[in-house]
């Protein structure tokens, strides 16, 4: 289901811009940026970010000691002799980046949306083996995540616990070779990462022989009908599988774009066509399609149930095979 919101009437408050000097900060966020940094001393990690010799010894010394002095605090004395030393605001908000200190950087900058920089890839392991897949994402706040897996029914499956951004499985069994994603969201928005496979094998049965190539680092030689590298555990695949099913529920600020993805697999070509609330829909300069549908320039109106119906190519007795979203 997609739901597009109209975009909210109020204005956004005005926020510092790239290079305005520190100095130019209200007085309200000088003292939450204050607040924030006594707590357990987090002034001195910003300081650790400062290039070497920024400040000494003695000056840092002197910033603790401010704490003493009424209506003072060592942040304070900071954020003062930063801002004396013409320290500008972007400045100060990279060191933050590198600290991951979300609060400050909300009083700083705008809330951004969640963009996924680097995709989950492909993975495979042996029997109780371990595969770790993982995804780079940006936004403010920071990024949140939850992982998923498609289940041989076309449903996706949530794996509880796993709210990282790196997934690591350990002593993989049968029932982890499938199809994993990760959704992506804060508040502002939300997305849904590519699709990818992970693929779990037995290891081949050893012999005599195999143990001693084993022994010798050589690769055990495969048994007769096996792959020369990989042993599959996984069943027959059928003729025409969808593989990766987008999440349940999307929301999207009005004028924004959205992209809806489902991939399948099959023995042949694959033709994809996408309807809206049951209706074909059709391929535009706003709406184009392959097993990816982007929509631009969302508007109320496109709020609905979208579907992907998937046909194997020049296989007539195959029956197309329809997503849900």
């Amino acid at each position: 289901m997609l739901r597009v919101d109209r975009t909210p009437g109020v204005e956004m408050p005005r926020r510092p811009v790239q290079g305005t000097p520190l100095r130019s900060l209200s007085y309200r966020k000088h003292r939450e940026l204050a607040e924030f940094l006594n707590i357990a001393e987090r002034w001195r990690c910003v300081i650790d970010m400062m290039p070497d010799g920024a400040y000494s010894m003695m000056e840092v010394e002197r910033f603790a000691r401010a704490m003493h002095i009424p209506g003072n605090s060592a942040a304070n004395a900071l954020l003062l002799d930063l801002g004396t030393r013409g320290i500008t605001v972007e400045q100060l908000v990279s060191y933050l980046r590198r600290l991951q200190y979300e609060v400050p950087l909300l009083l700083l900058l705008p809330k951004a949306p969640v963009s996924i920089v680097t995709q989950p890839q492909r993975a495979m392991c042996s029997i109780n083996g371990e595969f770790v897949l993982s995804v780079e994402a940006t936004g403010l706040p920071f990024p949140k995540y939850q992982w998923y897996r498609s289940c041989p029914n076309g449903e996706s499956e949530i794996l509880h616990g796993a709210r990282d951004r790196v997934l690591r499985i350990a002593r993989a069994g049968p029932r982890d070779h499938g199809i994993y994603w990760v959704h992506v969201f804060n508040d502002v928005n939300n997305v849904h990462s590519d699709c990818c496979k992970v693929e779990v094998f037995a290891a081949p049965a050893m012999t005599p022989d195999t143990r001693m190539m084993s022994h010798f680092g050589m690769p055990p030689a495969p048994m007769m009908g096996q792959s020369p590298h990989l042993y599959p555990c996984s069943a027959p695949m059928p003729l025409l599988r969808i593989t990766c099913q987008p999440p349940p529920h999307l929301t999207h600020v009005e004028g924004g774009s959205v992209q809806i993805r489902c991939d399948a697999d099959g023995a042949g070509p694959l033709a994809y066509e996408w309807l809206a609330n049951g209706r074909v829909l059709p391929t535009t300069p706003r709406a184009a399609s392959d097993n990816i549908l982007s929509i631009h320039g969302l508007k109320v109106e496109d709020t609905g149930r979208y579907q992907c119906r998937v046909t194997l190519l020049h296989q007539p007795d195959q029956k197309p095979l329809l997503s849900g979203y």
